[in-house]
């Protein structure tokens, strides 16, 4: 079975809808991320999530804490890395930056 290490739960106030994104896939909203992944010659805007390992599967996210919750999720690629922090008000800071 596959289980996730976490979850962001969001919903439509319009139409009652429900999702629940992993946190890479919530992560797809930032700029930074964007312009990491554009920087080494992925265009996230136009990959098919499930394309994504970090977006589709938790292979790179670490839970930080649980009290209160901070999730981390790590991309490298060409051998440089970032580390994105997201914490439970859904807030995302870069923690770690390598080139």
């Amino acid at each position: 079975a596959d289980q996730r290490k976490a979850l962001i739960r969001r919903g439509c106030a319009n139409c009652g809808n429900k999702d629940n994104l992993t946190v890479g896939e919530f992560l797809l909203r930032d700029t930074r991320l964007v312009l990491f992944c554009h920087d080494h010659g992925l265009d996230v805007t136009k990959t098919p999530i499930w394309a994504l390992e970090f977006a589709a599967t938790d292979r790179q996210t670490t839970v930080q804490s649980r009290d209160p919750w901070e999730v981390a999720v790590r991309l490298e690629t060409g051998g440089d890395s970032v580390t994105f922090s997201v914490d439970e008000s859904l807030t995302i800071r870069v923690v770690d930056e390598e080139s």
